[in-house]
């Protein structure tokens, strides 16, 4: 098998959870949302064979292909990446109305640090541990009137 003989695809234990979970138990053609600069995430498509929403190291491959460039930096930006003066901070602070943004452009979960995640959502949470939440996007509760 290809995992044992390339060291780069074992997760490391910190992520190893929520890896685990979307390879066990997310559609094969689930697309995720995952924190864009954190490399603990860079070998997230070739675990788990699931999509990944974007990623800032896909950014310097898209660079070739125009469209697709400026596509990705539109992702990042929903992202909470502010793309100019690279800060991805905002990712662990996404409102309820940017996951709504994300899920209407194919996201189908979003993983986020278990912290950013005590706030209410109104998407369900599919697992949790101490350091992980992933969301499902495809199926929010409804909105209620305010």
């Amino acid at each position: 098998m290809v995992m044992r003989r390339f060291r780069f695809l074992h997760p490391p234990p910190s992520v190893a959870g929520v890896y685990r979970w979307a390879t066990d138990s997310a559609p094969r053609a689930a697309l995720f949302a995952t924190p864009p600069d954190d490399r603990r995430f860079m070998p997230f498509r070739a675990v788990t064979g699931r999509g990944q929403y974007v990623t800032t190291s896909d950014i310097n491959q898209l660079a070739y292909d125009p469209p697709s460039y400026v596509r990705a930096g539109q992702r990042l930006r929903a992202l909470g990446v502010r793309v100019e003066a690279y800060d991805a901070s905002g990712y662990a602070r996404l409102t309820d109305d940017a996951l709504r943004s994300i899920a209407s452009d194919g996201a189908t979960h979003i993983i986020l640090p278990a912290a950013s995640s005590a706030q209410p959502r109104v998407f369900p949470a599919l697992y949790r541990d101490s350091s992980w939440v992933v969301l499902a996007l495809s199926a929010p509760a409804p909105r209620t009137a305010q």
